[in-house]
């Protein structure tokens, strides 16, 4: 499912965000899990890490890498925009 970001986006929630839902992949919890696979349903072939979770977060708030949300997310207050770059 995707989700817009804010308006004034927070890179440090996304972060936490990101490390609650490593701590329920590792845990082995449902809704975790459920998110975990419909953004990569072939995942799973090892266990889950940050950068994993981390990219979760990042296409469902549609970017196609936490790198690129995290480049949008530091532009000066006011200048916040999806560029169509960030979507490829």
């Amino acid at each position: 499912m995707q989700h817009a970001l804010p308006s004034k986006p927070n890179l440090d929630h996304m972060k936490r965000e990101a490390r609650y839902l490593l701590h329920g992949l590792l845990t082995r919890e449902s809704s975790e899990l459920r998110r975990f696979y419909s953004i990569d349903p072939l995942a799973g072939a090892s266990r889950p890490n940050l950068a994993d979770a981390q990219y979760v977060i990042a296409r469902e708030h549609g970017f196609t890498s936490w790198r690129k949300m995290e480049a949008q997310m530091k532009q000066p207050s006011g200048t916040f925009q999806i560029s169509w770059d960030s979507l490829r």
